[in-house]
């Protein structure tokens, strides 16, 4: 055996060895300092436009699913227990109404303790409604569901809605229940300051802007031929009077337009 010539194959493999790896750690940092230039960068591009965010950015786990929501039907064991209310179901079984036999007032000084108290104590589930604003022309309050603690919203489609008489007493609500399920894969989401920099890429915020609120949710953007409900994982972040929803999964905007609403 040539000792000598082995001798030299071993070190120019080390050699090479070595090469491969110093490039490996170069690429590995390299891609950790790309990685946290966006974020940086954001910061300072938001600081130069002088656009600020109203308290801490909200944060959630890094990948989620879509969800899908079907209609329940209202069983007779539920009326059962309704108390101080005259009640029927719809004839799918999927819509309640109920006139209460007394208005219910709510004050000002205490609006959500009033309406919170109202959900537990009259409404079937009341404990997975979510305030989502209340409508002035017509005098009805509306809410929405939650699923994992989050608000599942629509354009179109609120599961419970509160009437009101024109003392603002409720005098009676309509309301759904869904229940929602995951659907199809897990995917990676956007987080809370990535979709601020797309409403900033999109050109949606302005010099001085603030940033109002951004909360993490779900969507309806359209149901299935069987009237089940698609909702897809959102940001609702709003901007002054502006309210928009970003895509956690794909980053596309949309612009939310309210009709004779009146928030809380």
């Amino acid at each position: 055996m040539n000792w000598s010539r082995t001798k030299t194959i071993f070190i120019i493999t080390f050699l090479f060895l070595n090469v491969f790896l110093t490039f490996q750690l170069i690429q590995k940092n390299e891609h950790y300092q790309i990685s946290a230039i966006p974020e940086v960068t954001l910061q300072e591009r938001l600081k130069t436009n002088n656009i600020t965010i109203e308290g801490d950015l909200p944060e959630v786990a890094s990948k989620d699913y879509h969800i899908i929501g079907r209609n329940q039907r209202f069983s007779e064991q539920q009326l059962e227990y309704l108390s101080d209310q005259i009640s029927e179901v719809s004839e799918d079984g999927k819509v309640l109404t109920s006139i209460l036999n007394e208005p219910y007032p709510l004050s000002r000084e205490q609006f959500s303790q009033d309406l919170n108290q109202f959900l537990l104590n009259y409404v079937n589930g009341g404990a997975h409604y979510q305030y989502g604003g209340r409508n002035q022309e017509r005098m009805y309050i509306y809410f929405y569901q939650t699923f994992n603690q989050h608000t599942a919203y629509s354009d179109d489609y609120e599961p419970l809605t509160i009437k009101l008489n024109d003392d603002w007493e409720i005098i009676g609500y309509s309301q759904r229940f869904i229940e929602f399920e995951q659907h199809g894969s897990e995917s990676e989401i956007l987080s809370s300051l990535k979709a601020v920099e797309v409403l900033l890429n999109s050109q949606l915020l302005n010099i001085g802007d603030t940033i109002n609120k951004i909360e993490y949710g779900y969507y309806n953007r359209f149901s299935l031929e069987n009237d089940d409900l698609m909702y897809a994982p959102m940001w609702l972040i709003e901007v002054g009077e502006e309210s928009y929803l970003v895509h956690a999964i794909e980053g596309d905007v949309q612009h939310l337009t309210v009709n004779n609403v009146e928030e809380e």
